[in-house]
């Protein structure tokens, strides 16, 4: 889940339907599908699957076009990729097993690198039980966090003001999402949206499946901590400072 560094009201359900993607209406999301999908391998690789699944290099080739295409900044295009993404991500079949290595920044935290051809950045994610992912985001990059085995809680939080970006020291961040991914359950995030998030393994410790989109390179990837209080009542809004190094 730490992209480059690299899942909250939990947003999907078993089928990957996304309450955001319907509410924004067919029209909108049809106008910003003709922009993402040009050529439109993800709907047919997912078409000729069928029951019986596709394997990682069919998942690349169908992707890779699309994660070229996507355009930084556009929300209806990017929930559109990603809802795709996930869709044929939860068809996927007889992944690698991997090589995981310890992650450097996380002891209880292992990865293994599946593909890497920039924009595309895909891997297994294995964190052991109770153990937890501090909050981080994820610049210039979108992601798709698919569960194998296990259960982590995840909650999600994204700028107060995108404008304030995240070059600073201190942001204030907006909670979004508080819920679990649990295997079949998919959790995405934005270049914007939800796109700062942090975990916490389950008693059985988790697997899970992870793609990066990079559509930006160079922007911060940072840990963050949480002000000991919210800094509103309603406990929505909190603010935050960048983790010293």
């Amino acid at each position: 889940m730490l992209p480059i560094l690299d899942a909250g009201v939990d947003r999907s359900v078993p089928g990957v339907v996304s309450r955001r993607l319907v509410i924004a209406g067919a029209g909108l999301a049809l106008a910003s599908l003709a922009t993402v999908r040009a050529q439109d391998p993800v709907a047919q690789v997912g078409k000729e699957a069928g029951a019986a699944g596709v394997l990682l290099a069919d998942f690349v080739a169908a992707m890779r076009p699309q994660a070229q295409a996507v355009a930084l900044g556009d929300e209806v295009a990017e929930d559109s990729y990603l809802f795709a993404a996930a869709s044929l991500a939860r068809r996927l079949r007889e992944l690698p097993a991997g090589d995981y290595q310890p992650f450097p920044l996380l002891p209880d935290t292992e990865t293994a690198r599946l593909h890497r051809e920039l924009p595309l950045i895909i891997e297994l994610v294995r964190v052991r039980k109770n153990a937890k992912i501090p909050l981080h985001n994820h610049g210039g990059t979108l992601g798709l966090i698919v569960g194998l085995q296990g259960e982590m809680q995840v909650r999600n939080y994204q700028l107060a003001d995108p404008a304030q970006g995240f070059l600073g020291d201190t942001v204030r961040l907006r909670q979004t999402n508080d819920g679990w991914v649990a295997p079949g359950r998919v959790s995405t995030l934005g270049s914007t949206r939800d796109n700062f998030h942090e975990v916490d393994a389950g008693p059985e410790g988790v697997v899970v499946f992870d793609v990066f989109t990079v559509l930006q390179r160079g922007l911060p990837s940072r840990f963050w901590d949480l002000e000991a209080n919210p800094a509103t009542p309603d406990r929505r809004f909190w603010n935050a400072r960048v983790r010293p190094r």
